[in-house]
């Protein structure tokens, strides 16, 4: 069985930031619009013991570095899933600047 779902970009069309807080991150008022550009996403059972991500761009880190593997081994640890993949099929360029792309770092 496999999940196979678009991760569309996004532009800011404003960011502020509030404040600092004590965690050294940052409160912030943003304005985002969607646009037609997406990744597609495919989650899907595997053989492995732990979480595998593919990827059609090269540079892109495909281990613990991946926010999408942080994202994922997470949601996977809450609900008590093993053994998934993640196939993330890029339409943007990494660190673009321009989308809040699934897999930038």
């Amino acid at each position: 069985m496999s999940v196979k779902v678009k991760a569309y970009a996004k532009i800011n069309l404003m960011l502020d930031i509030i404040s600092t807080r004590k965690d050294g991150y940052h409160d912030l008022f943003m304005i985002m619009q969607s646009i037609n550009l997406y990744d597609t996403v495919t989650i899907s059972e595997t053989k492995s013991k732990k979480i595998t991500i593919t990827c059609n761009i090269d540079d892109i880190p495909l281990d613990e570095k991946n926010i999408a593997y942080k994202a994922a081994d997470a949601f996977f640890k809450a609900n008590k899933i093993k053994n998934r993949g993640i196939n993330i099929d890029r339409s943007c360029r990494r660190k673009c600047g321009r989308c809040g792309c699934s897999c930038c770092t």
